[in-house]
């Protein structure tokens, strides 16, 4: 676990020192030049990052780590406030895009991700002991598009993605079919708070074989589509520094549920947390997911401390 953090802050250093001298190297180049910039569209240091590079060609990419329950921060597994089926190991995650932009708000965006769960073997939802398999897998292609509006930004988002990873395959899922939109209203009244929300809805594309097997047969913890929402807020503690929160209400049917208008509620969870413009194209969030409805509940194993976890994400582009 310790071997495996500090790979994380290796990753993180060399990452931010790569794309900080790759985006000094671009404002000289471009010194001289009008060319579009993110900050044009927004001041956030979140959404900057997203939108990346306004360069015709640019790549991006993301690294993330999902830790253990704060009771247990060195463990390797989990919380599960679900109680659904599947792997529940910590784990690092991932991807690498390349963009290409139509114009200054239209990108289009193909990638791939990798997911590394720290155990170097983990026990599947069958109960057999599957190896790591950290490659570059489940390939995507999105087009997005950024709105600015009289007082706030708007981002819209359609992707595919191609399921290749064995685990995700062995579940039924081929294909995902995704739409995400998300509003940000910044400096709220002349003040340093930036308010939103965001909203997502997927559908999961099976293979028949497997899909049959599900049919009928009541809750499996399988999904085969969703939504979710989660409004935000963040303050502005400097340049470069804002706290920010988040909560998120999700919602999925079960494939094995005949009933298409009947869908499984997820725990109401909240996050908390630090985020850091490393630079206009670099940003890092490290924070705390808890659940606090459940913590107020407060019933055996259910303590802030069982089930609240740390993690972090940081978004780069890389020109």
């Amino acid at each position: 676990m310790k071997k495996m953090m500090s790979l994380l802050a290796v990753l993180v250093l060399v990452f931010s020192t790569n794309s900080f001298a790759l985006d000094k190297k671009a404002k000289k180049k471009t010194a001289t030049k009008k060319d579009a910039k993110a900050s044009d569209v927004t001041e956030n240091a979140k959404l900057k990052a997203e939108l990346g590079s306004m360069s015709t060609f640019s790549m991006s990419g993301s690294l993330g780590y999902t830790g253990a329950s704060l009771k247990d921060p060195f463990g390797d597994q989990r919380p599960n406030p679900d109680s659904l089926p599947g792997n529940y190991s910590t784990y690092l995650s991932g991807s690498i895009s390349a963009r290409y932009r139509l114009d200054k708000s239209t990108s289009i965006t193909g990638g791939a991700s990798f997911l590394y769960y720290i155990p170097e073997n983990y026990v599947d939802r069958d109960g057999e002991i599957v190896k790591n398999d950290p490659e570059l897998s489940n390939p995507s292609l999105s087009y997005n598009k950024v709105i600015k509006g009289d007082g706030y930004v708007q981002t819209k988002s359609y992707g595919i993605t191609k399921y290749t990873k064995q685990s995700t395959l062995d579940n039924g899922w081929s294909w995902d079919l995704s739409y995400s939109t998300a509003f940000y209203w910044s400096n709220v009244k002349d003040s340093d708070f930036t308010l939103g929300f965001s909203f997502s809805a997927y559908h999961e594309l099976f293979n028949k074989d497997i899909y049959a097997q599900y049919a009928g047969e009541g809750k499996t913890g399988i999904d085969d589509f969703g939504f979710g929402i989660y409004p935000f807020a963040e303050y502005q503690l400097s340049e470069s520094i804002s706290l920010r929160s988040v909560i998120g209400q999700a919602f999925y049917h079960d494939v094995g549920n005949p009933n298409f208008n009947n869908f499984e509620r997820l725990k109401l969870y909240q996050t908390f947390g630090v985020g850091i413009a490393i630079t206009d194209l670099i940003y890092m969030y490290n924070y705390v997911k808890f659940y606090p409805v459940m913590n107020i509940e407060n019933n055996p194993g259910e303590s802030f401390n069982d089930t609240a976890y740390w993690a972090m994400s940081l978004t780069f582009n890389l020109f």
